[in-house]
């Protein structure tokens, strides 16, 4: 799995350096959906029954990632070429998220640590079926990932129309993009055999909706999904 995001929870520095941009991507099919960054939101904190204790050891885990990754956002911010940015840009919250998600296997539970993977994954669309774990997980053939190569690279110019024809209003782009989302991802599911199917939904657990959640601020984002302060209990799977 791979990310964006910003400051989340756990706190991956790449919000430091682009925090609208990496709200607005996250779970939008763009390939940037790590398991650590739905940690931001309150649906999948209920879905998980995270507990007040692991919210502040996020917490705790995630200003350590900050001010791990900070100088260095600032340093890559400065890049004038723009490829050149992108790509240091794409480096470091490439090692950011690695480091965010060795940590959230600590800081979770098993079932939990599952449940959280299922969603990232639902949320990673078709482009899941490009990572090798997943080819390898599905036993997919050469023919089978041409044809989803074909599927995958229409989807990346239909997604490319969605935010020209949305011009910047990125709520009516994140209703098209989910709609596209779970469309492309039907397309390449009835490529599958039986047994794959079923690897795949074993993989990708219950389906969960995701909800965005435009207004909360970061602050917000701290605050725990259960008050109790009781142990989580077994997620859904």
């Amino acid at each position: 799995m791979r990310v964006v995001q910003a400051a989340l929870v756990l706190g991956v520095a790449a919000c430091l350096a682009t925090p609208t941009l990496a709200q607005k991507m996250v779970g939008e099919g763009t390939g940037f959906s790590s398991p650590v960054m739905f940690l931001q939101n309150e649906g999948v904190l209920k879905e998980l029954r995270v507990s007040n204790e692991q919210m502040e050891n996020f917490r705790k885990v995630g200003e350590g990632l900050r001010d791990q990754y900070k100088e260095k956002f600032h340093h890559a911010s400065a890049i004038k070429n723009l490829s050149d940015r992108r790509l240091k840009f794409q480096e470091l919250i490439q090692k950011a998220s690695e480091d965010a998600d060795h940590a959230l296997a600590e800081l979770l539970q098993p079932d939990q640590l599952k449940r959280l993977q299922q969603i990232a994954l639902q949320m990673r669309g078709a482009e899941a079926f490009h990572e090798a774990e997943i080819q390898k997980d599905l036993k997919l053939t050469d023919n089978q990932k041409s044809q989803i190569q074909s599927i995958r690279e229409q989807a990346a110019q239909q997604l490319r129309n969605i935010f020209q024809a949305t011009n910047g209003n990125y709520v009516e782009a994140r209703k098209k993009l989910t709609a596209l989302r779970q469309e492309t991802v039907a397309r390449v599911v009835a490529l599958l055999n039986p047994d794959q199917k079923q690897t795949w939904e074993d993989l990708t657990g219950k389906p969960f909706e995701f909800r965005y959640e435009l207004n909360r601020s970061v602050k917000d984002l701290a605050k725990p999904a259960n008050n109790s302060g009781t142990p989580p209990e077994k997620p859904q799977q």
